[in-house]
């Protein structure tokens, strides 16, 4: 087994959350200023490439989850987005893009939340 090692000091921003897909492909990260980072689990690399940092709002990414057919991302952050949890499709070639966004009508911080065991609800 190769061993890589990942550390906050390898992004701009302090890291808050993470996810390991269940197809054990991609990792998907979420930071202190906002941002969703998705990156390749078998060599740790996230490319340069705009559509591989995603970012989602202008505070903190405070959970994120990859549904467990590692077809889609939800997250949920501070500030304007509280209260909402928004999903992100995972395109075939690691791509995110907008998917649905779940508001649940209260301006309140969703801090822990998860996937069916079907992929079907959160």
């Amino acid at each position: 087994m190769d061993e890589h090692k990942l550390t906050s000091a390898e992004f701009n921003n302090e890291l808050t959350t993470i996810d390991w897909s269940s197809n054990g492909k991609f990792l998907v990260l979420g930071d202190n200023q906002g941002f969703v980072h998705i990156m390749n689990a078998k060599n740790l690399e996230v490319k340069d490439n705009t559509s591989k940092l995603w970012k989602v709002g202008v505070k903190e990414v405070l959970d994120l989850k990859i549904d467990p057919k590692s077809n889609f991302v939800a997250y949920t952050n501070q500030g304007a987005s509280a209260g909402k949890i928004s999903i992100l499709k995972v395109g075939n070639s690691m791509d995110l893009a907008p998917h649905a966004t779940i508001n649940l009508g209260k301006e309140c911080a969703i801090v822990n939340f998860d996937w069916s065991s079907d992929s079907r609800y959160l």
